[in-house]
């Protein structure tokens, strides 16, 4: 059918604005603005995060109710001392990864309109530059020596950061049967200069991205790899995934106490269960909105594909309200055992009130 009932579509007249530059300056950089936040409404970044984290377990709250004040060591902390103890964390190095589990860091449509506005003219650069000031690097992988990275611009207040995968690489303060203290700090220097760029101005530069971000969104399996483990491949999930879900990582809630400008998290059903979700994913800001088969009253009348969404719904409340709780109880614990330390990164961790999530819109079909 010709567009608009012109048999040639080549001679419909183009709508274009030429005077465009005799616009006031202000107004000009207003509508570049415009642009450029309807270019990036929703926009996401996904990446793989890498972190040096290391744990002290402390039992001087057990043992006296007044923590001690050592962020490396506790003198009340002994194993087998039958006292009760605590995990506090910090972080010595850290990075971001993307790897072949997902196309590309950013979404094809923002990356694009990004890109578009930044080439347009020298004053929808600077709006661009303005807006998305800040970048962090991302690796091609686990880091080793001679790795690829590229830069990815962002904008910590509104874009949001989707973390799936944080391998366990943590440590623990505790010394080593025959190393004396400089000697265990030398072992374990070299173990992290073999994994991690070791860079103070790279692992500044992760600290401002992580401490700056206000959205962050992470993959869940809502159990779905032991299902498919069962049918299919008895060690390991699609791909090779590891067993271990992001809710139920303990790596990941300690990772999480260091966005210390936390307003929103997110649970993002994993693409590689619920393929859809990649492209057409809906955001809610808490998923108690979420509607279930109780919450209808209609579950004997829905057909079976209704009920299945009705029961996702509701495994995804109960996974957002196990973790919001553990997460808020280990903020607790944390704050207790704050220190600032000249060596490591140690956060003072934020509570949350509620967790929100991304669904598929096959969710909405009845």
């Amino acid at each position: 059918m010709p567009l608009n009932g012109h048999p040639n579509p080549e001679s419909i007249p183009r709508l274009q604005f030429s005077r465009f530059r005799e616009l006031p300056t202000e107004a000009r950089l207003k509508i570049w603005r415009a642009a450029v936040h309807e270019a990036t409404i929703g926009r996401t970044i996904h990446v793989e995060v890498y972190t040096q984290l290391q744990v002290t377990l402390h039992s001087c709250f057990a043992s006296t109710g007044i923590f001690c004040g050592l962020h490396g060591s506790c003198p009340s902390f002994r194993y087998g001392n039958g006292l009760g103890n605590w995990p506090s964390d910090c972080m010595a190095d850290g990075y971001f990864a993307s790897t072949d589990k997902v196309s590309s860091p950013e979404d094809s449509y923002s990356a694009s309109g990004i890109k578009s506005l930044s080439l347009a003219c020298h004053e929808s650069r600077t709006v661009v530059l303005e807006l998305y000031s800040k970048a962090l690097r991302v690796y091609q992988g686990p880091w080793r020596q001679g790795v690829k990275s590229r830069l990815v611009r962002c904008r910590p207040e509104t874009d949001v950061l989707v973390i799936y995968a944080v391998p366990d690489l943590s440590l623990g303060h505790q010394i080593l049967e025959g190393l004396t203290t400089e000697r265990y700090w030398q072992h374990q220097k070299e173990v992290m200069m073999k994994r991690f760029p070791c860079s103070d101005r790279q692992f500044t530069a992760f600290k401002e991205i992580i401490s700056s971000f206000q959205n962050v969104a992470i993959f869940t399996r809502m159990g779905r790899e032991r299902e498919i483990q069962r049918q299919d491949r008895p060690e390991t999930g699609v791909d090779g995934i590891a067993d271990v879900d992001l809710v139920h990582s303990t790596d990941l809630r300690a990772l999480l106490y260091f966005f210390a400008s936390l307003k929103q998290l997110y649970l993002w059903l994993d693409p590689a269960y619920w393929p859809d979700v990649w492209d057409n994913a809906i955001r809610v800001d808490d998923v108690e909105d979420l509607q279930t088969a109780r919450d209808a009253g209609t579950a004997h009348t829905a057909s079976q594909s209704l009920q299945n969404r009705w029961f996702e719904a509701r495994n995804m409340q109960d996974e957002s309200r196990d973790l919001l709780q553990s997460y808020n109880e280990g903020v607790e614990v944390q704050n207790n055992h704050f220190v600032i330390d000249g060596v490591h990164w140690v956060p003072r961790a934020k509570p949350l009130e509620r967790i929100g999530c991304y669904y598929p819109t096959s969710w909405l079909q009845y």
